[in-house]
C-alpha cells in the first residue's frame, strides 16, 4: 500500500470515527420524509468532503427548527458516524444567518 493512500485512509478514519464541528450547505432535504443531506464546506485547495446525511431528530430545536431549514441554508453541524456513514448531528443555522435573519 502506497504512503498516499495509508494517509488518505488513516483521515477517513478520523472523519469516520471521531465527532467534530462542521459548516455546510444544505444540498437536498424531503421536508415530508425528515431527512435531508447537507455538502460541508472546506477550505480552498482542500478536497470535498461526501454529503453527510441529517435527520430531523438530530436538528437542534427538532420539528420546529427543521421546518425553518431551506435548501442552500448554511448550518453548522456536528458529524458521528451513523448506520450507513457519516452522519450530521446537532445540526443548527449558521450563527451568521441567525444574524442576517434578525
Amino acid at each position: 500500500m502506497s504512503r498516499t493512500n495509508t494517509l488518505y485512509k488513516s483521515h477517513m478514519f478520523l472523519f469516520f470515527h471521531f465527532s467534530f464541528f462542521m459548516k455546510g450547505i444544505i444540498k437536498m432535504m424531503k421536508p415530508e420524509s425528515g431527512f435531508g443531506f447537507i455538502t460541508p464546506i472546506v477550505a480552498e485547495g482542500q478536497k470535498p468532503h461526501a454529503d453527510v446525511f441529517f435527520h430531523f431528530s438530530k436538528v437542534e430545536g427538532g420539528d420546529a427548527t427543521f421546518k425553518t431549514l431551506n435548501r442552500n441554508d448554511v448550518v453548522e453541524f456536528d458529524v458521528e458516524n451513523g448506520q450507513k456513514g457519516p452522519q450530521a448531528t446537532n445540526v443548527r443555522p449558521a450563527a451568521a444567518d441567525m444574524d442576517a435573519a434578525a
